[in-house]
């Protein structure tokens, strides 16, 4: 199960949390049941071209991978966006991230994760991260889960033209996931604080639905909001989106 992830102003945040609770991460299985090995993703490219009044193109290549090897969950995701309107780029951005989890018990799992994102017009040229933290499953049924989350990375940015700085940040969120046979909505909230200075935090909140047709393809809608409160100057603190999308699950 996919639903469109972002990186909205270069933070550190992907929707996960659809795939990894789709998969039920944190299961009763016990590392002889052979049954807890899956392998599931999607995978999408979408281009969009305008010519006439408006002249704009946009390509966007999106991969999202997940592993489950007894208690042990992978999980892998890469975007690459282009655009450029009236023939001058006005969009390149990227990132790449990679997640392992170990389930401790049916309620708790510790994870680890690194990622590297790029965002040429937010003046980002490298965000490199690398942190850990621990996963609760605080409920589950048949159609509902609600799981919380609590960490730390570190990052290092460059940043053109300013200073690159390099920061322990908190990493704090809630996920809720309702679904059923073909329609899935999904809810996250993500609060990362920097450890050294706390009025430096990024806040995101992200909503999305998504319908299951034809066996194998998705269309999404999804809505997110993103805050930081110390931007690179020049780059708004407060950015919003709505995005939709198709894409092919495996």
């Amino acid at each position: 199960m996919l639903i469109a992830f972002y990186s909205n102003q270069g933070h550190a945040f992907l929707n996960i949390e659809v795939l990894r609770q789709d998969n039920d991460e944190l299961s009763n299985n016990s590392d002889e049941d052979q049954s807890s090995h899956r392998f599931k993703g999607a995978t999408g490219v979408r281009f969009n071209h305008a010519r006439g009044n408006v002249q704009r193109s946009q390509l966007r290549i999106n991969t999202l991978n997940y592993l489950k090897l007894r208690r042990n969950n992978f999980l892998l995701l890469a975007q690459y966006k282009y655009g450029n309107s009236f023939s001058k780029e006005d969009m390149r951005q990227g990132h790449a991230h990679f997640r392992y989890t170990r389930e401790l018990n049916p309620i708790f799992g510790a994870e680890t994760y690194t990622q590297m994102e790029f965002n040429k017009f937010q003046y980002l040229s490298l965000r490199a991260l690398i942190g850990s933290g621990l996963r609760i499953k605080t409920y589950k049924r048949e159609k509902h889960s609600l799981f919380i989350g609590a960490g730390a990375f570190y990052e290092r940015e460059n940043l053109d033209g300013v200073p690159d700085p390099a920061n322990p940040r908190s990493n704090f969120y809630l996920s809720y996931l309702w679904k059923n046979q073909s329609l899935t909505l999904s809810s996250t909230v993500y609060y990362q604080p920097n450890i050294e200075d706390f009025n430096d935090a990024r806040f995101r909140f992200s909503t999305g639905i998504e319908t299951l047709f034809l066996g194998k393809f998705t269309q999404q809608l999804e809505y997110t909001l993103a805050h930081d409160s110390r931007p690179p100057t020049a780059v708004k603190k407060t950015d919003a989106r709505i995005s939709a999308g198709l894409a092919y699950r495996y």
